[in-house]
């Protein structure tokens, strides 16, 4: 994947951990390459809220 799919699969509009660590929209993300020249796609940012209701809602969807 090179930098301009991540942007179209992911938008523009998306959190994720910039290279420094802090949290950034990917559009404004710094864009990182491994020393083989392969794009790296920044970690996606997920709140403490979020990654609580993703396990509510795991828990409730393995009991229906």
């Amino acid at each position: 994947m090179d930098r301009k799919s991540d942007l179209v699969n992911r938008g523009n509009d998306i959190l994720v951990h910039d290279y420094d660590g802090k949290i950034v929209l990917l559009r404004d993300a710094k864009e990182w390459y491994s020393f083989d020249g392969n794009y790296i796609e920044p970690r996606t940012y997920i709140s403490n809220c979020d990654h609580f209701f993703s396990i509510i809602k795991n828990f409730f969807s393995i009991l229906i």
